[in-house]
């Protein structure tokens, strides 16, 4: 028995200890199901153990749990914040100046806490529903925006199409929701553009976000409200 196998036996005991129900594992990669509850300090703990006996990343899947830390996000909000959301409001700024202050970039991180961040795990797709992506847009939303509003302005349209796949004739609109960040974030941003409010003084004002969020992007008075936001965007930690 060569060393990985007896270190892969190593992680099988610790992991049943732990509570893991499954393991399935590669050459390059180890996959973890946790069937029991456990919070994403115990997960991280988990998650840099067997990283450590094996030498290779590892993947944990969960099942539906709270939100405990940002870790539980499964997309760092950090980076998404920085690498994402940040530089795509800047580019916009070019057609829609004022696009990238500084609460529109939370409130746009609140957004996907909010609306895509489901017992610890970050939907691609609303369950039960028909919304698309981390910010969790409704394809007729989508295509409300491009026939109401880029369709009257032609460099700005040319601007979020040269997001897409340029390589394909008639891109599928639902699949870049889902699976191109910069532009499920820009036309985020958009749906925000089009309404009228006022920005909080404070861009570090949760509260404010959040009723910005539950008004102008939510408006459903019978589900999500300001609070489910507040606790959805503290619960991640500081990013």
């Amino acid at each position: 028995m060569n060393f990985v196998k007896i270190m892969e036996g190593v992680a099988i005991v610790l992991l049943a200890a732990l509570g893991v129900g499954m393991w399935s594992g590669s050459n390059d990669l180890a996959v973890l199901k946790i069937n029991v509850a456990s919070n994403g300090a115990s997960i991280a703990r988990i998650e840099t153990t067997v990283q450590a006996i094996l030498k290779k990343p590892v993947v944990i899947l969960t099942p539906k749990l709270p939100i405990f830390n940002g870790r539980t996000t499964m997309i760092n909000p950090r980076e998404l914040k920085e690498l994402v959301i940040k530089p795509t409001l800047v580019d916009m700024e070019r057609f829609w100046p004022g696009a990238s202050r500084e609460a529109a970039v939370n409130l746009l991180v609140g957004t996907v806490l909010q609306e895509s961040v489901i017992g610890g795990q970050t939907h691609l797709k609303q369950i039960n529903g028909p919304a698309l992506g981390i910010y969790q847009i409704e394809p007729d939303t989508a295509a409300d925006i491009w026939s109401n509003f880029l369709g009257f302005r032609p460099d700005e349209a040319s601007f979020v199409r040269g997001l897409m796949k340029q390589h394909i004739k008639d891109p599928d609109f639902d699949q870049e929701l889902i699976s191109n960040l910069r532009y499920a974030t820009t036309m985020a941003r958009l749906k925000y553009w089009r309404r009228s409010f006022k920005w909080p003084d404070d861009p570090n004002d949760i509260e404010a976000l959040g009723t910005i969020w539950d008004t102008h992007y939510n408006a459903n008075p019978d589900h999500g409200f300001v609070e489910d936001y507040v606790r959805a965007y503290k619960a991640a930690g500081e990013f």
